[in-house]
This record gives structure tokens, sequence and C-alpha cells, in this order.
């Protein structure tokens, strides 16, 4: 029997609740709150590196024992490395360990009782952050501390961007048949096979969390500081002891969009910069980084270029951002010379060309005609469909190599797309191994922009990657990516020890990146240990190639700083070069490249996707049941997504029907899903949730519905096993929410009517709806350690037993009863369907599809044993046996974070 809860409405809602920073939800005479009460964010920037805290406090308002779950933004490619738990008055300092075993202490943690926390990441701008075993009542805060490298560039202009939110991601593939490895609001997919895990629920339109946001940058140092703005806040500035501070002006600021900084410092001019940081603790510990400036030059006679646009038009880039692509898209158009060609590709879940025909992708020359073709085709592009981007980058690439050859020609590749797309690792492998001499430039377009991925997509092509907020001034935003897209200025970058003891071998990134004109490159290093007055003396030697043939070669002068963020740095950089070697290597050289990447993340405490921070407070047993409720804290929809309508098409994988965590508060997601029915539960491997339900339990979803109803399916919905039982209904998703996969898909399809129950809303604010009582989860550690479910196990051992008898037997010319083997592969089809790498069983499927039904068939009809009989029954013997080699060959299916890369 479902149960409507109304939300408050705003007036009704005490203002001292913002301090509090809790939303209530009443239900008879009980209220309902959220758990994350506030989030403050502290950054201090000095000589271009950024030293960052993010303090989330979560509070426990119910009277059950709480586990927080909190899926949340950091600044892509930023170091990671520290992580502490307040409790009280007391400090709890948490490790790096590799990932499974982080997961493993923390899942003890809490069977003991123990308060527990823990961090992991999901890509290289999203994390996890699990806070266990908090009692009714109480209040924690974990904080979070990195460091990262701000761009810059060579009038002083310098940006730091602070993510507030995880934006709705495009999910392709088709829904996979086990448990969700996460507590997020869409279905894992065989190409984002943890799809669950970087989609938080999100709160229903209008709906304020009461979460309080208190943010503040200090630019440090006695630099003058000129054209300081913030393109998406309200600020003011004061000063510090080191020199300015800057904060949030408003006290009541959403955490929607990205916190975006900008500010030029005012010298004569920026020189390229050499900083050393040695380890107070361990001498032998010497770091360095070069900053470098490329000279200026004279653009005369700089090579023609071929450049193809790739425009993302998908869902998510409706109204004002699909406006600011398609605007940023004719700039950067504009700044192209008339020997210069051109084309344009929309793209969403189809690739189009400006043309209007697939089949002609020819580039035109940018002269007044061809700029004319192309500002006449971007008013004619629109938001629509899935983020396929994948697709597009391919076809992008063949047509730049399929052209017409020219060695005169530089081909170059430019993506203006929010980046919202789950699948990254598959496009950052194919670019690493199709590209060739292509560049690749990104434009990212939006209030909260997946940088990690764009800043990884541009690296891996030899380029650069600019974001720009949607309506925003774009001229001046795009006045240096239209100078970069041409030829570097300096290319073939090395490193040469002059006097301070460079380590070649730790030079990264491995390929220093290539001078762009206006725009710095850097590069982290370690130094052999030498003296304070030796180190401030050292010099680096830069070698180079100008974009005329002569040899480039610069000195560049050491200055030390007490700059421990630099280690850090360093390490991360190497951690993803390695990360770019895992992604192309075998599984031999991926097993190594694992070590080595978690004893490099461990020794510098760095949180990787292969380690996790994990802190155990062990002073004290606060829950000794065990039982915990599990809350899965509810996100904003980025500012600038609420045009999203509901009638958008959908992904094209299967829409399944499952429940989402206990506690998820706010707008129902456009996909609801479970994993197949039977699928495994917390024993899954490598990670499922780290919790199953309690006997008895079932957990409940919360979803607005604003304005009418409505209702989607699927144009060609997956048939379920025939075996499976009735699936639960989902709830409806509400007019206005994100369509499953974040805004994509083909259109439902008008044939298949949907069979999903539609309903309206009764208050402004929407209405919550809870599909099932509430539940209480227990938390049960992974076994990852086996290799199969023993639900397949034991199947299989008895199809085997059975089928090896009645092997014997007909060699022996007796009978068989042969129902015995119908019952027991019957029970093999259903352990299959359970099984977490049926997938991977291809010669078992056969077996037992075909060969199996074949042998019943053989046995059933004959009355007596005859030749034809011994031969059907040998074959299969020979088939069995290779069966058997496939399933005890089974190698232990790798974590779910190792696709990821």
């Amino acid at each position: 029997m479902t149960t409507a809860i109304l939300l408050l409405e705003e007036s009704e809602v005490e203002r001292s609740s913002r301090v509090l920073g809790c939303i209530h939800v009443t239900e008879g005479n009980k209220k309902r709150s959220l758990p994350l009460t506030s989030v403050q964010i502290a950054a201090r920037v000095a000589d271009r590196l950024a030293h960052v805290t993010v303090t989330e406090t979560f509070k426990n308002p119910y009277s059950d024992h709480l586990e927080a779950v909190y899926i949340f933004p950091l600044a892509g490619g930023s170091a990671v490395s520290s992580f502490k738990m307040k409790v009280g008055e007391r400090l709890v300092v948490g490790k790096v360990d590799e990932r499974q075993a982080a997961r493993d202490q923390y899942v003890e943690a809490l069977q003991e009782g123990k308060r527990a926390a823990l961090l992991e990441q999901e890509r290289d701008d999203v994390f996890t952050v699990q806070v266990g075993n908090l009692p009714p009542g109480e209040e924690v805060q974990v904080e979070i501390t990195y460091s990262e490298k701000l761009a810059y560039f060579d009038n002083g202009t310098t940006e730091i961007r602070l993510p507030l939110v995880v934006a709705p991601r495009y999910i392709p593939g088709n829904a996979v048949a086990r448990q969700n490895l996460g507590d997020g609001v869409e279905l894992d997919t065989d190409i984002v096979p943890d799809a669950s895990r970087i989609s938080p629920p999100r709160l229903a339109p209008g709906v304020d969390p009461k979460t309080a946001l208190n943010l503040t940058v200090e630019l440090a140092g006695d630099q003058v500081i000129e054209d300081l703005s913030c393109s998406q806040h309200a600020t003011k500035i004061g000063t510090s002891k080191d020199g300015f501070k800057i904060s949030l002006a408003r006290e009541d600021e959403l955490l929607d969009r990205d916190f975006v900084l900008r500010w030029r410092v005012a010298t004569e001019s920026v020189q390229s910069n050499f900083l050393v940081y040695q380890n107070p603790a361990n001498k032998s510990e010497c770091y360095g980084m070069i900053s470098l400036l490329p000279p200026k030059t004279d653009e005369a006679g700089a090579l023609p270029r071929d450049v193809i646009f790739v425009v993302d038009r998908s869902g998510s880039m409706s109204g004002v951002k699909m406006a600011s692509a398609a605007r940023a898209c004719s700039l950067l158009i504009n700044t192209l010379g008339p020997r210069d060609r051109f084309a344009i590709q929309a793209f969403d879940d189809v690739v189009e060309w400006m043309n209007g025909y697939s089949t002609k992708k020819q580039l035109v020359y940018a002269d007044e005609g061809g700029k004319e073709l192309g500002e006449k085709y971007l008013r004619t592009v629109g938001a629509r469909g899935g983020t396929e981007m994948h697709n597009a980058m391919r076809e992008a690439i063949n047509t730049m190599k399929l052209r017409l050859p020219c060695s005169m020609r530089l081909p170059v590749i430019v993506v203006l797309t929010d980046g919202e797309v789950g699948n990254e690792s598959p496009i950052l492998k194919h670019i690493q191994s199709e590209l060739g001499d292509i560049r690749v430039f990104t434009v990212g377009v939006d209030t909260a922009v997946n940088d990690g991925f764009l800043n990884r997509l541009a690296a891996l092509g030899g380029g650069t990657s600019t974001f720009v907020q949607p309506g925003a001034q774009l001229e001046e935003a795009l006045g240096g990516i239209g100078r970069e897209i041409g030829t570097p200025v300096i290319t073939n970058l090395s490193l040469e020890d002059v006097n301070c003891g460079l380590d070649k071998n730790s030079v990264t990134p491995a390929r220093v990146p290539d001078l762009f004109e206006g725009r710095a490159s850097s590069a982290f290093f370690k130094m052999s240990a030498g003296k304070l007055k030796e180190l401030q003396s050292g010099k680096i030697k830069v070698n180079g190639l100008c974009a005329d043939g002569s040899k480039f070669a610069q000195e560049v002068s050491a200055r030390v700083v007490d700059l421990p963020a630099l280690a850090q740095l360093w390490a991360k950089s190497h951690i993803i070069d390695l990360e770019d070697t895992y992604r192309i290597s075998n599984d031999q050289q991926q097993m190594a490249l694992h070590k080595q990447i978690v004893d490099i993340a461990i020794a510098h405490s760095i949180l990787t996707k292969f380690t996790a921070f994990v802190l155990v407070d062990h002073a004290e047993i606060v829950n000794a049941g065990g039982a915990v409720r599990t809350v899965v804290q509810p996100v904003q929809t980025p500012a600038g997504w609420d045009s999203l309508g509901a009638s958008a098409p959908m992904t094209n994988r299967s829409l399944k029907s499952r429940s989402v965590s206990t506690g998820s508060w706010g707008a129902a997601p456009a996909c609801w899903g479970s994993p197949a029915p039977g699928a495994g539960g917390a024993g899954s491997m490598y990670g499922g949730p780290l919790r199953e339900k309690i006997a008895g339990d079932s957990s409940h979803a919360w979803g607005a519905a604003p304005g009418a109803a409505a209702s989607n399916t699927p144009s060609q919905p997956q048939q379920m096993p025939q075996a499976a039982p009735q699936a639960p209904q989902p709830p409806i998703l509400p007019a206005g929410a994100p369509p499953c996969g974040s805004p994509g898909g083909p259109p439902p399809s008008p044939a298949q009517p949907s069979n999903l129950p539609t309903r309206k809303a009764s208050s402004l604010m929407g209405q919550l709806v809870r599909q099932s009582s509430e539940g209480v989860r227990e938390k049960q550690k992974d076994s990852a350690s086996a290799q199969l479910s023993n639900e397949f196990q034991n199947a299989f051992k008895t199809f085997e037993t059975i089928l090896r008898a009645l092997f014997a037997a007909i060699k022996n010319g007796e009978n068989f009863d042969a129902q015995k083997l119908v019952e027991a592969r019957k029970q093999l089809f259903t352990a299959l369907s359970n099984c977490v790498i049926a997938d991977r069983l291809p010669i078992l499927q056969k077996f037992v599809r075909a060969d199996s039904l074949q042998l019943i068939h053989a046995i059933q009809s004959a009355k007596t044993i005859t030749p034809s009989i011994k031969k059907v029954v040998a074959e299969g013997e020979t088939n069995f046996e290779k069966v058997v080699e496939e399933v005890n060959s089974q190698k232990q299916p790798k974590p779910f974070w190792q696709s990821n890369v």
C-alpha cells in the first residue's frame, strides 16, 4: 500500500533550518531529514597551485543507526591526499589502501559496530563517500584535502574551478543481469558497468535541501590582482594575512553549478617557472615542477588546417547550452583563415554532417561562402537524443583519415560538449589507438562540466581544453583556443639536467605537452638529493622544436618552495601516465601496472581508482547490533538543465524494475531498474553495494512528480528470462525529469504503449511517493573471494555428476533415466541467469542450450542402446570436456573500477 508524503511549503520551513542544513518531510507526526547538512570548501592558491579542503557535515536525524552515502565531484585530475573524520573533539585519520582491501575494512568495522568512513574515486572528477554507524542524533564532519595545478596564460590570467554537483551522464549499453554495484539511480550496463555509482538521485524541481554552502578562495602572495571575476556566483572580497580572500556574497547558494574564479596577475610579463620542494622529513625526496611559456611568434607562414568541429546536440545540451555550443563553434570557425578547411559534425545517438548527407563528409574552405554555410547549418542544430560520443569520435577520426592526402595540412578535431557521458574509458582507449597525428581540442559547455574527462581527452590528443559557462562572454573565453587550434609554437619538448640532479625517468606527463601560443605547459619530476643551497641554484634546460623547424632551448632557474603538493601532484601525474598505459595493455601487463599504481598511491597517500581511503573509529562500539539505515544523499539538477522534459527519448537498454536505496529523496529517475530477477545479491564479486537487506526488508524509492503525469517505455524492451518471477512495477517518472541515461536514446515506440502507472502531484513542491515500508539494512561482507556464486557451483556440480553417470551407463549398454538430466539442466539454467560471469561461458551456454537437449532427445526416443546412440553420447562427452575446461579456467573477474581507467 503506497503512502503519500507531502513536502512542506517553503513558508512552513523555519528560517533556521538553512543553518541546520535539513529538509523536513512530514509523515504523520514524524519528521524526516537528509543527512548532509553543510559543505564547506576552503581553497588557498599560491604559485598557481591550489590546496583545497572540502568539509562535509553529516547528521543522523533518524532513530536507527545511519549510513550516509554521497556521490559528489572534485576537480578533475586533482590529487586527493587526506581524509579525516571529526567525531566530537576527536579526529580520526584515514589511510590509503588497495581498493578491495579498504572496502573490506569498512564493512568489517561496521559489522563490529564501529564508526567508519570510506572514500572512493569513480571517475577523474566523481567520488563517493560513505559514513557508517552514525548513532541517532549524532553529527560528524569528514574532511577531504586535495591539490591541483591551475592552468594559466601568458597574460597572467589564472582560473580555479570548484565543482559542486555531479551532472547526469548519458549511459549507453544494455542493463546487465546482476545487482547494481552502487546506490545511484541508473542501471549498470555492459558498456558502463558501474553506472549506478555515478548517478546520484536528484531532488525534485524547486526543492531546496537546505544544505549550507560556505566557500572561500584565498589568493596568497603580494602580487597585484586585476580583472577578478566569478562567472556563476556573486562574491565578495576581503583581505587575509597572506593576500586576498574571496567568498560567496549570498548565504543561500545551491550546490547546482561549478564555482569558477578567474583573475589576472598584473605584471609586465609572466616567465617560465621552476619550483623545487624537498621533503623535510626525508631530504632524499626532492620534487620539481617546471611551467613553460612559449615565446612570441609571427603567425605569417602558418600551415593551413583541416578542422572537424564535433558538436554535441544530445538532450543534456538542451536550452541555453545548445545555443552556446553553436555560438562557440561559430566563433571558432571565424578564427580560421581562407586557406583552412572545416566540417561540422553534430551528434546525439546519430551522426549528422553540415551538408545534410551522412555520405558527404568533405571539408569546405573557410572562405566567406564556407563560413556562411557553417553559420546556416548551426542555426538548424537543436538538442535531442543520447550522447553517443564514441560513435561520433570514431566517425570524425575516420573522416579525417580519409580526406584527400595533403601532407601540408594540420588535422584538428575540436569537440564542443558538456562531456556528460559514463563510458569515458572506451572513448579514451579509441583515441589512444586510432588518433594518429590528429590533434584534439575540447570545449566544455556547462554549468557543471565533466572537466576530468575533457582534460584527459585533450591531453591524449595533444591539444588543450577550455571551459565556458552557457550564455557567458564566449568571445573572451574562446580567444585562446582560436589561436591554439593551429600549429603549436614548440613541439617535441624534453628536459635536460644542468646541475639539479634531474631523474629523466621520472618526468611526467610522459609526453610533455606541446606549447601553444599564450598557454603554459607543465611537467613534474624527481631530483636527486642535495643541500638546500645547491637546490636554490639549480637549473633545468628545456629543448624543443619550433614550428619553423628551428631548435628551441631555454634554461630555467629553480626556486625552492614549501609546497608538499608538488610531491602529491608528481605522484598523481605519474599515476595518470600509468593508467593510460594500463588502458591499452594486456592482462599480464595490467597486473604489473596495477601493483605499481597501488604502491605509488600508498607511498604518497593518493586516492586513485585502484585505491581508497578508509578510516575506522576504534574508540568505541556504537552499534552492537550491526543494523543500519542507508540513506543516499540526493543532489541538485545542475543549473540550466531544468528544460529537459520527460518526453525526451530514452537510451537503448531495457527497462527493468527495481527499488532505490532507502532514503533516496527527490525526483524519480526516468529509468528504474533492478538486477534481472533472481540476480545475485551482496555476494557478487567486487562489489556490489557493501550491504544487503535483512530478511523482510523492502527498501523504498522516493520520487516527486510535479506537473502532469508521464510515462516512458523503451522502444524495444528486452525479453526477460522465462523462469523470472513477475517484477514489481516501477514508479512513474515525473514530467521534466531527465530521461534514463541522461537524456538520450531512441524515442518511445507509439506501437508499444507503456504499462506503467500514472499519477499526479498534489503540491507545488511535489509529492513523495513511497513504494513500501521503511527498512533497515544490515552490512554484509562482500564475498569477493568467491570465484563463482555458490548457486552456480552447486548446480553445475549436480549437472556434471548426472551427465557423467549418463556417459558411463551408455558406454556399458545400460539404460538411463533422462528425466534426471532434464531437472539438472533446468536448475543450471536458473543458476546461469544469476551468474556474474555467464556472458564469459559461451561453450557452457551452447552445451546447455543445444548439446544437452540433443542428448536428452536421443535417450528418451531410443528403446535400446544402439551404436548411433553411443555415437551421439560420445560426441556429447567430448563437447562436455571443453565445457569443464572453460569453467575451471575462468579467472577471477576484474573489479569494476579497473574497467573505467
